[in-house]
Parts: C-alpha cells; structure tokens; sequence
C-alpha cells in the first residue's frame, strides 16, 4: 500500500510502508512505520500521514540509515502520533473570561462536562479546532489541579467519573462505548481466527469486600462511634461473591464521595444578593448543625460554582455570609450571585437519618458493583486473525467494540470487548486484537496517575516548600521546649549542653517509649486545613511496659477546631485491662501510667502553626549508640526528604551513591548508573551493562567475558541495536518479519514458513524447507535456490512437497516456469470425470476431460483463458461430444469455428485470441 507524507498539504513523498498501526482504548494510537527512500528527505516535527482514515503526526524525528552498498538506500523508522497527543503539549490552566491565564494550581467545582469544557478552552487556545463530543452525565465533584496537562486531566476524569475517554480527531468524548457488532471468530477455514492466547491482566481480585463511605455528614454517635459511613447493618461488615471458587481473598475499598447529603436547588432569590430559598428543603438545618463546627454550604452549578460559604437558616431560607477568602474578589456580587435553578450542597452537619440510610444503601449498591468487576480473575485474550478470511468477508474491526470468540479447548464462547488491535500497514485486514471485559488504564499510568495524586495533595495542602528545612528548625526548637519523660518526669529533668560528649553508651529514648505503631499514619493540615489532624486506623506494640508485648487497636479519626498557634501533644490512650485505644490530642502533660483505667502512651507533637503549616514531631522509640554501633528507627534529612526507616527497611527520597569522579542515582523506580557488573560466587566478572563508550560501536549489553573484554564476548548488544551471538537457540521470537517456534519459523501473518527435519528412529519426521544455492547438493556446478522435501513417515496417505494455489482473480496463474523443466517422476493432472454427464463447463484449473461412458456431451472450454492453457479430452467410442470456444473460436482444419464434434482424443491450446486444435 502507498503512502502519502505530507508538509500541511504539500506531499514530500509517497512510499510502500511496512510496519503497523496500534491502537488501545485510552492509551497508545500510534503507527510504527518503516520505508526506503532513494535519496534522502528531511523530515520535521508535525509532518503528517493519513493511515486508515486518521491522521498521525511526527513528534519525534525519525531515525535513518544509509545502506553502505553499492545501491543508493536509506532507511527511514517513524513513529506518528495521532492528533490526540497534543493534549500532552498543552497545560491545563484556569482563565479568566479574557482567554488569559489565571491560575495553574487552582480547585474547581463541576461535573465530568464543566471539566471537557476547560480542557477545551485550554486546548483551542493554543490548537484551534478542539470540539465536545458525547460527555457522561455525571454528579458534580470539587477537584483539585495542580501543573497538570490536558492529557493527564482527561485521564484523571475518566478514572474519577468511572468512565472512558475516546478521541475522534479533535472531538474529546468521556464516555463508555462498545456497540455489540456480528463478528464471531473461530478457527478453521474463513472462520477468521488463526491463534489465540490468553494471560491473566495482573489485577489481584477480592471475594470478601469491606465497603466505607466518607466521614462526611455523620452524626457524632453514628454507629458506635464510626468515623466512616457504612452499609446498611442488615448487610453486614462485608460482601462476598464467588468465596467458593476461589476462597476467601479480603479488600477494603473506601468510596470518598459517598456520604449523607442534599442536593438543594434554589426556588427564589432573596432581596439582597445574599438570600435564596429552597421550598423542598425537608428538615430544620439548624437542628442539625454540629456544635463547635461551621456549617458549610457549597454550589454545584450557577455563577456561584465551586464557591464554599458559611450561612444562616430559617423557615427554607438561605443567607450565605461573604466569602472573603478570594485573592482579588470578595463574593457573592450583583454579578456573582445565587440564581433560580443553581444547585448546592451543605456539609460539615448532622445529617437527618433518611439521608444517611439512603447514603448507605448508595454505599451497598456501589461496592456490590465493585465487587462484582473485582471478584472473577480479568483475564486477556490475544487473537491473531486469518487476513485472508477478513478480505474474503470485508471484516472490519472497530475499537471498543464487542465480539464473539469460540474456541472450545479454552472453554471460550462469549461476547468480549476490544480493547486493543494492531493492523499491519502492507495489509489491512491483517489484524492482532487484544480481548477483554473491561478496558483500565494502563499500570504505568494508573501508578503515575496515583503519585501525581499524592503531589497534587501536597502542593495544595502546602506540605512541601522550600523554607522546609527552615520550619523543620523551628519546629525542633519548639520540641525541645515540650519534650519530657512521661513515664517519670523527674527521671529526666534537664538538659546538658556540653561542647564535647564522651562516654561509653549514649541512650536516646525512655522506657515508656519503647513501642511501634503498625498501619498508624498522621497527617496534619488535612484537608488543606491547618486547624484538621486526621489518622489512620492501626496497632501499637509496647515492648516495655509489661513482660510480653501487648498490642492494642487504634481506630483512625479526625480532630477539628484545633487553635493556630497552639502546640499539642499526641497521645495513644489504651485500656490497662483490654486491647482498645483511641488517639487522644491535648495541650496537657500527662504521665504514662497517671490514669488508673488507661495508659497515656506519648506518640509525638503536633506543632504549631508556622507560615501557614503545621508540622508533626513523633518521639516514640530508641536511639542507642554503642561504640562503633548505632541502633536506631528512622533516620531522615533534614527537610525529611530523605530517610531510612530501619524498621521497615525501607529508603526513600532521591539517592546518590559517588566514588571519586563517579555517581549512581536511585529516584523512586528509575535507577541511573554508568555500569552494572554481574559476577559468578568466586567474584569473577561475566556479564553486565554499560553507558561507558559512545557511537553505534559501543557495547551496551554483554555476557560471557569481563568488562574490558566485552568486544569480544560470545553475546553483546551494541549501542545501535545491533546483536551478535556465536550460539543462539531459540523456540520463540522474531528476526524481521518472521516469528520463530519450536517447528521452525513463519512470517507475521502466516502466510509463509520454514520448518526444519526431525529424525524419529530411523525415520526423518516432518517437512524441510531449505533456502540457499547450494540445497539442493554440494556439487559447485549444481546450483538451486531452494529445496522442498516431505519425508514423513506416512504410511496410510500421501506426502505433498509443494501446493502452489492462485485463486480469485480473473487469471489465475499458479506457476510461471522459464527455462526447462525437468521431471523425475510421474505426473498427476487435475481431472474431470464426466461419468454420463451431458453438459461441462471447464475452469481454469481443468486439464483432461473423460467421458467415460457412451453418452454424447456438450463441453464448453474455459470462458477466460490464459495464453498457453492446454485443455485435453477423451471419450468413449461409442459417443461423439462437441467441443465449443465458449466465447472464442476454435481453429480446426485451417478455418476459426464456434465448435466442433471431436475425436476420441483431443487436445487444444490457447494461443490469446483463439483456440488451436492439434489433432485435425
């Protein structure tokens, strides 16, 4: 197939590509392509090629090479992008009604359509032509952005909305779809499947699913004191599904905007900017509100979107207060107003009990979903399809659609979605199809979508700065102002300030300190809010307040109202006689074992606030130096970028190990080092990697020699990409466009195969393939390109070496021979057997014609001859048949006829314009 690639609308050239277009829901949509040009073109960034209807661009320039033979050659790699790409090129920013940027951390309130909208405006203003397709109706959601791209946007919303995203162009839809099409694939003969595999997707399933909503809205004796909603208590703790199959297998999965709420819309304004009504408003806001906590009333729709106020309420009414917390604009105004229709929702109040029983039966209903995805293993299926039944058929595959795939040994006949296809360039009906239920994000971009989350929070809820280190001071200062020994505060009193300590044994850390919190994880300033502490449900083992460690659970929390410039102690409180605790923040000192009940177990301090953040100090554990010896917890820098956590064995932050001139980097799953050495149990170097040299010559992969001898070793990889090996064995693989297996080797789609003799006993088993001038003998003077043989035991039916077929074309010419051919053998025609038939028409493929019983007959020769086809016919004695041109004449006796009675044996050829018998 040809090509055109193109400069706008100039074409630079057209040329024959080999290579293929791949295509995956919500990932790749590239073609990988590769041609050869006579003389050299310099392509650029943006040139662009249509392939199969869609248009795909050059982001990155191709790479080429010049043959060094004798024929001017250059070979050129691409990769195109589809237009899609470019929502990676442009960021995703806030705008003012000017089209001009505003803010690029910023939080917004909407549904999964408000959403598209910035994308789109943030897209046309860099790229015009960017359109709304079909959008998911979705509920409206706050979200945060932070230094993200339009591509990264859109792939957070199809994960956050539970949906998909899909690209027509420039058209963005954020939607599912999968229209259920009549394809059903199967092996054998037009059947359209050739091979198909299955693999398991990795994704670990649940059986037993525990289901938590958010701690929104709750009343504050909700369920023996839950901090989080829950299912119904007729349901339980937990859903299961398919235990039995595959036993229990537990997972905990927390639904955050599941919760008791109202979406209230507004009836009626008020007389002042300030006021609305809600007429279907159905309970008594102010009965509901939270005693030390500010109601807070947040607009999903309107001019008003996205806006947080606190308010006052009476008979339905609404009267929001100003919101001063805007840089530049203090709301509502005359033009930012509450309106007829706008809806809202209120939080930070006790909801009434219908709304928190329907928010749990929402609750039941999404994890039962969820559970249902979850709890059979994903599997996914590889097809590779037969392209000939696919043109044969006109079969056309469409992405996301569903298919029928049968195959009996794999227990396989259902309907499965296409996830993902790859179509050869030189072949369109040359499909690969990846099959699954359910279409996910990629691993690599759901785990950069989650750490992009986790740095998202931290920019937004200001947790990292560059005055850390500055603040990491204070906070210190202010700790030893606050530290003491809570199991007796007179034990360790004062401080020492010594310029210079030597001694022995040097012990950091009290008695009543000795324990590990398992699971416990703080984090001030939630929420954005430094006045919010929240905790994570966990254990503490104490080591050293009784003989045998004891162990009690602390359920996770959240503590509000906290005062800005008010340091506070971080207490575990734990029953004496039971294993139950619970966190306990305080301005106060309180012993270790003060309480009769309880123990007061000191955790650490959560500072005061500093610029606007606050900072925690946890204290718990030992440090003991010992000599040469220093055994400790965690060990971090100081603006706690980096640490080690000894406990768990775990390093983080970004690492460097230098020797000399030398360094290696660790940063997160991305290690960067000159070289890697591998060595046998005696210290002997044999294999390893390296960045050392530079050029197409240098070896970057070797094995079988030290490192100074990896240009020799008997395997290595050259910077190029070039492989040399002195002894490959392979059962599986590709070299060029054939794929190897353990029967010899075959082309991509194939269409062609080199199988290889077996010796079984004294019999060779199987067919061979040999290519080259000398398979047929070693004589020097006797040269053949290739040799055909079938020397398969096969006693009971017949051995073929070569079926050489031409079909579906007007001439079909299996096999054109120039020169002699030369025949050790008999020869087998194909033959007709009329068998008292009174009427034939002969195809192309017909060469001898029998009557073989005394009956007359009318035979028609082929109606589209090929030059120098020869037709032959016999008959019985006793009957005459006649032989007709069948559109052309037959010369018999020196004159052009319409037909003839024939002989006994006949034999005509055709000469291109006409019929030429032989026997007159």
């Amino acid at each position: 197939m040809l090509y055109d690639i193109k400069r706008g609308e100039t074409v630079l050239t057209t040329v024959r590509l080999t290579g293929t277009q791949t295509r995956r829901v919500m990932s790749v949509n590239i073609v990988q392509a590769e041609f050869s040009l006579p003389d050299p073109v310099e392509f650029t960034i943006g040139d662009h090629i249509t392939v199969f209807g869609e248009e795909y661009y050059l982001n990155t320039l191709p790479q080429v090479s010049k043959n060094p033979g004798s024929v001017r050659e250059f070979k050129y790699s691409c990769t195109f992008e589809a237009v899609g790409y470019k929502l990676g090129d442009v960021q995703y920013m806030f705008l003012g009604d000017d089209n001009t940027i505003k803010e690029a951390d910023f939080a917004l309130m909407g549904n999964a359509d408000a959403f598209v909208g910035l994308i789109l405006t943030n897209m046309n203003r860099v790229d015009s032509g960017w359109s709304k397709g079909v959008i998911a109706d979705t509920d409206f959601r706050n979200l945060t952005f932070s230094k993200e791209n339009c591509l990264q946007v859109l792939t957070r919303l199809a994960e956050e909305f539970n949906t998909e995203f899909w690209l027509d162009g420039k058209t963005i839809h954020l939607t599912r779809k999968g229209e259920t099409s009549s394809l059903v694939f199967e092996y054998g003969k037009n059947k359209g499947m050739r091979r198909v595999s299955r693999a398991n997707k990795g994704d670990k399933i649940c059986t037993r699913l525990y289901a938590f909503g958010s701690e929104k809205n709750l009343p504050g004796d909700y369920r023996n004191y839950s901090n989080r909603l829950k299912m119904p208590a007729s349901t339980g703790l937990y859903l299961e599904n398919n235990v039995d199959k595959f036993g229990v297998i537990e997972h905990t999965e927390i639904f955050e905007d599941v919760y008791p709420h109202r979406i209230g819309k507004v009836t009626e304004v008020g007389a002042t900017i300030y006021e609305f009504f809600d007429s279907g408003i159905d309970f008594d806001v102010n009965q509901y509100r939270i005693k030390g906590v500010e109601a807070k009333l947040t607009f999903n729709t309107g001019q008003l979107a996205g806006y947080q106020f606190l308010f006052k309420f009476a008979e339905k009414k609404f009267t929001i207060l100003k919101n001063e917390d805007e840089k530049a604009l203090e709301l509502p105004t005359e033009a930012l107003r509450p309106a007829v229709g706008d809806e809202y929702v209120l939080t930070d109040i006790n909801m009434p009990q219908s709304y928190v029983d329907a928010a749990e039966r929402e609750l039941q209903v999404r994890a039962q979903e969820y559970l249902d995805k979850n709890s059979t293993p994903q599997v996914l299926y590889s097809v590779e399809c037969d392209p000939l039944a696919f043109r044969r058929n006109g079969v056309l595959v469409h992405l996301g659609s569903y298919v029928r795939v049968k195959d009996a040994d794999l227990g396989l006949n259902k309907l499965i979605r296409v996830i993902g296809l790859t179509r050869a360039l030189d072949n369109a009906y040359a499909y690969t199809l990846d099959l699954a239920d359910t279409a996910t994000l990629p691993s690599v971009i759901r785990q950069y979508s989650q750490q992009e989350k986790i740095e998202r929070v931290i920019r937004m809820h200001k947790l990292a700065d560059v005055n850390r280190a500055r603040l990491n001071y204070k906070t210190s200062q202010e700790l030893r102002q606050m530290i003491y020994d809570p199991g007796d505060p007179e034990y360790y009193s004062r401080a020492i300030q010594p310029l210079v300590v030597e001694t022995v044994n040097l012990t950091v850390g009290t008695k009543a300190q000795q324990f590990l919190l398992n699971g416990l994880v703080f984090t001030a300033n939630a929420d954005g809010n430094i006045n919010r502490l929240r905790w994570t449900a966990g254990t503490l083992d104490h080591f050293t307040i009784a003989e045998e460690v004891r162990s009690w659970n602390i359920p996770g929390g959240l503590i509000t109202g906290l005062s800005s410039p008010v340091a506070y102690y971080l207490y575990a409180k734990c029953e004496r006689g039971g294993v139950s605790g619970s966190m306990l923040i305080t301005e106060q000192k309180i012993k270790t074992e003060a309480d009769p009940g309880f123990y007061h177990f000191l955790i650490g301090v959560l500072h005061s606030a500093m610029d606007n953040v606050r900072g925690i100090s946890l204290t718990y554990g030992q440090t003991a130096i010992n000599g040469r010896f220093i055994t400790t917890g965690v060990i971090r820098s100081q603006d706690g970028s980096t640490y080690f956590d000894l406990d768990k064995g775990e390093i983080g932050g970004n690492i460097i190990f230098k020797a000399n001139d030398r360094a290696s980097e660790i940063n997160g799953d991305v290690i960067t080092t000159g070289s890697i050495l591998l060595t046998d149990p005696s210290g002997a170097i044999g294999a390893g990697m390296t960045g050392k040299g530079s050029g197409a010559g240098a070896v970057r992969f070797w094995a079988g020699s030290p490192f100074d001898g990896r240009g020799s070793a008997p395997f290595r990889v050259y910077q190029d990409g070039k492989v040399y090996t002195n002894n490959l064995e392979a059962d599986g693989g590709k070299i060029g466009a054939w794929e190897l297996d353990s029967e010899g080797m075959h082309n991509a789609d194939g269409t062609a195969y080199i199988s290889f003799f077996q010796q079984k006993g004294q019999w060779y088993q199987g067919a061979g393939f040999r290519l080259g001038l000398s398979s047929v003998s070693n004589d020097p003077f006797d040269y053949a390109v290739a040799y055909f043989g079938n020397s398969s035991y096969n006693p009971e039916g017949s051995n073929k070496a070569v079926v050489i077929s031409a079909e579906y074309a007007k001439y079909n010419e299996a096999l054109t021979v120039e020169g002699i051919t030369y025949m050790n053998g008999g020869q087998r025609v194909n033959l007709a057997m009329l068998r008292g038939r009174t009427n034939i028409t002969c195809g192309n493929n017909d060469f001898l014609i029998i009557q073989d019983r005394n009956v007359s007959s009318s035979i028609y020769l082929p109606k589209y001859p090929m030059e120098g086809q020869v037709i032959e016919t016999l008959r019985y004695y006793g009957a005459q048949n006649t032989i007709y041109g069948n559109g052309h004449k037959i010369r018999a006796k020196g004159n052009d006829v319409d037909s003839i009675k024939d002989w006994w044996h006949e034999r005509f050829t055709f000469t291109g314009s006409r019929w030429i018998r032989h026997f007159n």
